[in-house]
């Protein structure tokens, strides 16, 4: 059919545009505004996180330290070694035992009341040993003090950090103990936690940092900004400040925000770059929409007008619009439509009825011979269980043979009729096969005609084994609207590749040459009930197999 072009092609191919454009842009909007506050957002719980774990850090080392010290100072040994010089080697070992303790690592110094050093470690001490001002103000407190001070004389030497106490008798102040704590040990204990540390004092004056951008002493100039965020030095930083306990120093954490900028960037440039190919792509995607969507409506306006056909059984309204002339040409044909549609359902109808009665009519023969070739020897030896044989084979071919109408029959004939096979077999096999059967009684239930007896008749063939006993169990449960028929033997079973085979067959309704009666009751159950419906296969290699037939549950003595 040629192909024309409609006006109203062009009119929905701009509204599909539009309709998915629009959003498209509006949800990449949002997310590129929303995106850098999740950034910072999760930013600041990093910086909080990280903060206070350097602060639990300096804090548990010096809290222990000022612990240290106290114990150290009500020592025996120190004071009596501060008075009479005594026990020299008991001193150095109690202040080495506190420094060799703990992660951060200390200088001490012992010192007379009058400034002379009477026991160290090597350390960048500062030259103001023996300080009268530092004593006095030792001797002003009851305990541990902190101190900041320069390891030389120019601000750019090394900052030492000292924890300080006076030790005393009753009478009298003896001497002082430090230690000391230089920048390199403060940092490794920082920079595990955080490498973007800085620590300032009261003054707001940069006592410690990795980044060389923060020169001691200098000055912490910021500028707040909003929230958390603050200008240093011109650039924009998250900062997360906490207050130690000692020295009088401050802890912050300051992280740029350069990364969130040049996230920004390239989520903009790939933004407006998606946004470009999205525009491109869903013109194209609606064009071929517009045209493929309304083909229908082309073709069926087309056809129409040469007399061809539809599925649909309704009226079109005949409005005064664009419709008009395709309602008043499908109205005229409607009636004609109907009548070939019930015709055909029809024909579905029988062809559907043949299917199940050819089916049906498929009887294993070798079971037939098998039953007679054992009359043919019982007649010879027990003539009562021959003439139960001969009866309970007839009415199986008078049950099999029956050509009435209705494919389903009640669950208790079907039953009898299983019943009846069961005991040929027994007859045939001896003691070594025993069967089970788990039904409901009078429930008044209807299956399809022998569909249960190719399951047990596969399970004979397939699963019993000579010279080994051979159960078979048959239940019967109605579960709501289904209805299962568990069909299970404790047989030869089958390997994983064969089982897989079978399902495969199944699923594809592909004929089985080997398995026909499972296919057989498959095909009829489908054709009965639907795809929602049909036969289950499960089994292992020498443990058994287990059929599982489901159906819809039909009560009543009518057919489905």
């Amino acid at each position: 059919m040629e192909e024309i072009c409609f006006p109203y092609h062009k009119v929905i191919q701009q509204k599909l545009v539009r309709s998915i454009l629009i959003p498209v842009a509006i949800s990449g909007f949002c997310l590129l505004v929303f995106t850098p506050f999740l950034l910072i957002f999760l930013m600041t719980n990093q910086t909080a996180d990280e903060a206070r774990q350097a602060s639990e850090q300096l804090t548990e080392n010096f809290q222990a330290y000022r612990q240290g010290m106290e114990d150290i100072r009500k020592e025996p040994h120190i004071q009596s070694f501060l008075k009479e010089g005594k026990d020299a080697i008991e001193v150095y070992q109690i202040l080495y035992s506190l420094r060799n303790r703990l992660p951060l690592e200390a200088y001490f110094d012992l010192e007379s009341r009058d400034g002379q050093v009477l026991a160290t470690h090597k350390s960048p001490i500062p030259d103001n040993r023996g300080n009268p001002v530092l004593h006095y103000e030792i001797d002003e407190h009851s305990g541990i003090i902190g101190s900041t001070t320069n390891s030389g004389m120019m601000t750019t030497d090394p900052i030492v950090f000292t924890l300080a106490c006076s030790i005393r008798d009753d009478e009298q102040t003896l001497g002082y103990l430090f230690y000391h704590f230089t920048q390199r040990q403060l940092s490794s204990i920082l920079s595990r936690v955080s490498s973007d540390f800085v620590l300032i004092n009261r003054s707001k004056r940069v006592l410690l940092s990795e980044d060389q951008k923060f020169i001691p002493y200098q000055r912490l100039d910021e500028k707040p900004l909003f929230w958390k965020l603050v200008q240093i030095q011109g650039q924009t930083m998250l900062k997360q400040q906490i207050e130690l306990p000692l020295f009088g120093l401050s802890l912050c954490i300051l992280k740029p925000l350069e990364s969130v900028y040049a996230l920004m960037r390239m989520e903009l440039i790939v933004y407006l770059l998606v946004f470009a190919l999205c525009a491109i792509f869903i013109n194209k995607i609606s064009r071929m929409t517009a045209r493929t969507s309304l083909r229908s409506v082309d073709n069926l306006f087309l056809s129409l007008q040469n007399y061809a056909q539809s599925g649909k059984l309704e009226y079109l309204p005949v409005e005064e619009n664009e419709m008009r002339p395709i309602a008043q040409q499908y109205n005229r044909i409607l009636d004609e439509v109907k009548q070939l549609i019930d015709q055909n359902d029809e024909l579905q109808k029988q062809t559907r009825i043949a299917q199940i009665r050819q089916l049906q009519s498929q009887f294993n023969p070798h079971f037939i011979f098998n039953t007679l070739d054992t009359i043919k020897y019982m007649i010879m030896f027990d003539q009562d269980k021959a003439e139960d044989m001969i009866v309970r084979l007839s009415k199986l071919l008078r049950y099999s043979l029956d050509a009435s109408e209705d494919s389903m029959v009640d669950l208790d004939q079907d039953l009898a009729y299983i019943e009846d096979y069961l005991q040929l077999q027994k007859i045939r096999l001896g003691d070594s096969f025993l069967y089970t059967i788990q039904a409901p009684i009078h429930s008044n239930l209807r299956i399809p005609k022998m569909v249960i007896q190719p399951m047990i008749e596969n399970s004979l063939s397939h699963g019993f084994v000579q010279d080994r006993p051979f159960h078979l169990d048959i239940q019967i449960v109605q579960k709501a609207e289904k209805l299962q028929v568990i069909v299970k033997d404790n047989g030869e079973g089958m390997d994983a590749a064969q089982l897989m085979r079978i399902r495969e067959n199944l699923d594809s309704l592909h004929e089985d040459y080997r398995h026909i009666g499972i296919m057989n009751s498959h095909k009829r159950i489908r054709l009965h009930f639907g795809n929602g419906c049909g036969v289950q296969v499960d089994s292992r290699l020498h443990e058994g197999t287990t059929i599982t037939m489901t159906m819809r549950a039909v009560g009543g003595k009518k057919d489905d």
